[in-house]
């Protein structure tokens, strides 16, 4: 039996790459909780944007096209499974809100306790952050950063442990070769099933977009500096306050910076959203803490289009003038 774990992102530009890669696979199991008209969609008993909008899926040009592929992989004989149950049990958790429930109820329910928490401390960190950045001083706004990333940590830990026991729980030998669907944030997950799964399959580990982003950058691997942080704190590395403090400073400038919108890959562009996250942490990568802070506070209340401007400016300039 082989394995194959795939890091991919929610981004038109992956789609190609998914598509060869699942096709050599029996079994593919995608980063999503379980949802009732899944299998409607995929057997073209109910719309695709039908699906979208009643999952309320935040990529909806993504999701119209990777759905396509999943249904002509379906067609094709391709057994394709939805396994997220950190996401499943967070959406319990909405539900018993929505009927009346009170945290009280969810904190008494054991398999949904851990998320609950998880949730209620990351959400308590990144409303801390928001406050802050409104008008607190700099090292205040860069230890609520430390402490976001520290919590998201945390939770991808408990996201990909949960994941990583469904998946071993699914794994059947009767599939040759599956394929998993992950972000490319979950090194975790990788490292959890190589420890369950190393006596029952092969594993390797695959990044969809590496071919691009060793053209772009010249290295097999890309993370933004947010990213470097939370997996300093994923993988719980030893502190180091002055390089976890730079990378918080310059992931809120890059925050700032990134273009959030989905765009399409053109003749111009292939790789809109990969070029555009790694042209802005090339814009902020060489950037002092100092050299954040002045431009934090230049940038804080501007437009996106207006701040990338002053940033590409103050990086273009020559600091000996």
């Amino acid at each position: 039996m082989h394995l194959t774990i795939g890091y991919t992102s929610h981004s038109l530009e992956t789609i190609s790459a998914s598509k060869r890669l699942m096709e050599d696979h029996d079994l593919i199991i995608t980063e999503e909780a379980p949802a009732p008209g899944f299998s409607l969609m995929l057997n073209k008993r109910i719309p695709i944007k039908t699906y979208i909008e009643e999952e309320h899926l935040e990529f909806p040009r993504f999701s119209k096209r990777y759905f396509m592929l999943l249904r002509v992989l379906h067609s094709n004989g391709k057994k394709i499974l939805q396994v997220e149950p950190y996401m499943e049990r967070l959406l319990r958790i909405y539900t018993m809100f929505s009927d009346g429930k009170n945290p009280s109820d969810v904190e008494k329910t054991p398999a949904l306790r851990k998320v609950y928490e998880a949730e209620k401390r990351t959400t308590a960190a990144l409303l801390s952050f928001y406050e802050r950045s409104m008008s607190a001083p700099f090292p205040s706004v860069l230890e609520a950063v430390r402490r976001f990333a520290k919590a998201d940590a945390d939770k991808f830990r408990l996201r990909d442990s949960l994941r990583a026991n469904s998946i071993a729980a699914v794994v059947k030998k009767e599939h040759k070769r599956i394929f998993i669907e992950t972000g490319s944030i979950h090194v975790y997950l990788e490292r959890e099933l190589r420890r369950k799964l190393k006596r029952v399959c092969e594993i390797d580990a695959v990044n969809l977009l590496e071919e691009h982003i060793r053209y772009l950058t010249g290295k097999s691997t890309f993370f933004p500096p947010g990213d470097v942080l939370t997996l300093h704190y994923i993988m719980r590395k030893k502190e180091r306050r002055d390089y976890e403090t730079l990378l918080a400073a310059q992931s809120i400038l890059y925050s700032k910076l990134l273009k959030k919108e989905e765009v399409f890959p053109s003749g111009k562009s292939r790789m809109p959203h990969l070029e555009d996250k790694i042209e802005i942490t090339a814009l902020v990568d060489n950037l002092t803490v100092q050299e954040c802070e002045v431009l934090f506070k230049r940038i804080r209340f501007l437009t996106r289009e207006k701040a990338l401007e002053i940033v590409r400016e103050y990086s273009h300039s020559d600091p000996c003038c």
